[in-house]
C-alpha cells in the first residue's frame, strides 16, 4: 500500500514537471511566433559614459561618423566610432569631438570665458550624425566671435536631464561666472523622456551594453508638486536573454510599475521649464527655449505656455523633410542646422554681445 502511494506521488510529480516544461515550450513558441523574442542587448555606444545622476553623459574624445550615403554596413553599425577603435570601418564620414566636461567643440575653445552662451538639450542640439562644423552651435560661434558658445547637448536627454546639466554647471568650477544666456533646445519627444516610461527605459537599457545605465525622471504627486526621481534602471531578470517568457513577464512588470506616467508628461515638462527659467533668473542669466522640432499642436501649446509664464522662446520649427535629414540615420543635417543657426541668430541679434549688468 505504501509502495503504491509512493509511486502515485512520484508519477504526479513527474507529470507536473513535464507539464510545466510543455507549457514553457509552448509559451516560448507562441511568443516568438507573435513577435516577442527574448531580451537582447545592443552594441555599446562609445560616445557615452555612465553618470550616477544624469544616467549618462558625453565621453571626452574624438569620434567618427560613417559615410551614410555610401556605406552598405551603415544600417547595422553603431553610428559613431572612436578614432582609435579596431572596429573603425568608415573613412569619409564626419567627426564628433567632445571636450572636457562633455562639451561638443564649437571651434573656439580658447576664448576668454568671461562671456558665454550655454546651450543644452538632446541629440538635435548636440548635432548628432553631422560634423562639428555643421552644427548650429558652431555656426553661432562663428556669428558671435566675442562670445564663447558652449554646447552641452547630449543624445537622449530630455528637459529634466538638461535641467540637471544646468544645475551642475552653476555649481561647478567649469564656469568662472554665470553665462550671459542659456538656451534649451526642445523637441516634442522630450515630454516622453522626462517621465521615463517602460519602453524608453527598455530601449536605453538595451543600448548600453558594457555600461548599464538608466534614466532620471519626474512625476506629479496628488498635490500637483513636481517629484524628482533618481536614475531608474530597466531590470534584467535571470534568463531574460534566453527565454521569451521571462522577457514577456519582465516587460509586463515594468509596464505596470510605470503605469500612469504618460498622462503626466506635459505637466511635468511645463514644471521643468518653469524651474529652468527660475534658476537662471536667480543666477542673473538670461534664458530662452528654442523650439526645434515638434508637431503643430505641441508647438502652439508651448508657445502659449511660455508666453503666459513670461519665458523667452525662439520658434525655429521647420518641417524635417528628407532634404534636411542625414540619410538612414534621420537626425537633422547641416541644412537644417543652418536654418536653426539663422533663426536663433536673428532672434538674438546683438543681445549677447552687449554688456549686461549682474545683480
Amino acid at each position: 500500500m505504501l509502495i503504491k502511494r509512493y509511486k502515485t506521488r512520484i508519477f504526479s510529480l513527474i507529470t507536473v514537471f513535464f507539464s510545466l516544461i510543455a507549457i514553457v515550450v509552448c509559451s516560448e513558441l507562441l511568443l516568438r511566433l507573435t513577435g516577442h523574442p527574448p531580451y537582447k542587448l545592443r552594441s555599446f555606444n562609445p560616445v557615452h559614459e555612465s553618470d550616477p545622476k544624469l544616467g549618462w553623459k558625453n565621453r571626452e574624445g574624438k569620434y567618427f561618423f560613417p559615410d551614410y550615403t555610401s556605406s552598405k554596413k551603415m544600417k547595422y553599425a553603431v553610428p559613431a566610432y572612436a578614432l582609435n577603435s579596431k572596429e573603425l570601418t568608415f573613412s569619409t564620414g564626419g567627426t564628433l569631438t567632445f571636450l572636457p566636461g562633455g562639451m561638443r567643440t564649437t571651434g573656439a575653445e580658447k576664448l576668454d570665458k568671461r562671456r558665454q552662451l550655454v546651450i543644452v538639450g538632446g541629440s538635435f542640439t548636440q548635432g548628432y550624425a553631422i560634423s562639428d562644423n555643421e552644427t548650429f552651435s558652431w555656426k553661432l560661434q562663428s556669428r558671435y566671435p566675442s562670445v564663447q558658445v558652449l554646447n552641452f547637448g547630449t543624445g537622449g536627454y530630455g528637459t529634466y536631464q538638461s535641467l540637471l546639466t544646468i544645475e551642475r554647471l552653476f555649481s561647478s568650477k567649469m564656469l568662472s561666472e554665470p553665462p550671459i544666456m542659456i538656451l534649451y533646445g526642445f523637441i516634442g519627444h522630450h515630454e516622453v523622456r522626462n517621465i521615463a516610461p517602460s519602453e524608453l527605459l527598455k530601449r536605453v537599457g538595451r543600448r548600453i551594453g558594457q555600461e548599464y545605465r538608466g534614466i532620471p525622471y519626474c512625476t506629479i504627486d496628488s498635490e500637483n508638486n513636481l517629484i524628482k526621481h533618481p536614475v531608474e534602471i530597466y531590470p534584467k531578470w535571470p534568463l531574460t536573454e534566453k527565454l521569451a517568457t521571462v522577457n514577456f513577464f519582465q516587460t509586463l512588470y515594468m509596464k505596470l510599475k510605470t503605469w500612469g506616467r504618460d498622462s503626466q508628461k506635459r505637466r511635468v515638462t511645463e514644471k521643468l521649464l518653469l524651474e529652468m527659467n527660475s534658476l537662471c533668473q536667480k543666477k542673473g542669466t538670461q534664458f530662452a527655449v528654442i523650439l526645434l522640432s515638434c508637431n503643430t499642436e505641441t508647438k502652439f501649446h508651448y508657445i502659449n505656455f511660455l508666453k503666459n509664464n513670461h519665458i523667452n522662446y525662439i520658434d525655429c520649427v521647420y518641417p524635417l523633410t528628407s532634404e534636411r535629414q542625414v540619410p538612414v540615420d534621420g537626425h537633422p543635417n547641416r541644412v537644417m542646422n543652418t536654418l536653426w543657426a539663422d533663426c536663433i541668430g536673428e532672434a538674438l541679434g546683438d543681445t549677447i554681445t552687449q554688456e549686461v549688468g549682474r545683480q
